[in-house]
């Protein structure tokens, strides 16, 4: 059994922002399904969409990888 644990970082900084997660998506590269998906833990983020969350948003890398950690 897998436990799916939600990036909640991620959730807080799009809902302090304003953001809706069809503009994160968009803005990421991805469908709102997979994004949706990797907030609530179930698909793993890639390196790129690292990489795309940090140019896109204005973020370092380090932060970027920050709101991509599960729990907390």
């Amino acid at each position: 059994n897998v436990e799916h644990i939600p990036l909640t970082k991620l959730i807080a900084w799009e809902h302090s922002h304003g953001y809706k997660a069809r503009f994160v998506a968009e803005k990421l590269g991805m469908s709102q399904s997979n994004y949706s998906a990797i907030k609530k833990g179930r698909i793993k983020p890639s390196l790129k969409m690292v990489e795309r969350l940090a140019k896109e948003f204005d973020m370092s890398i380090d932060d970027a990888i920050k709101l991509l950690k599960k729990g907390e």
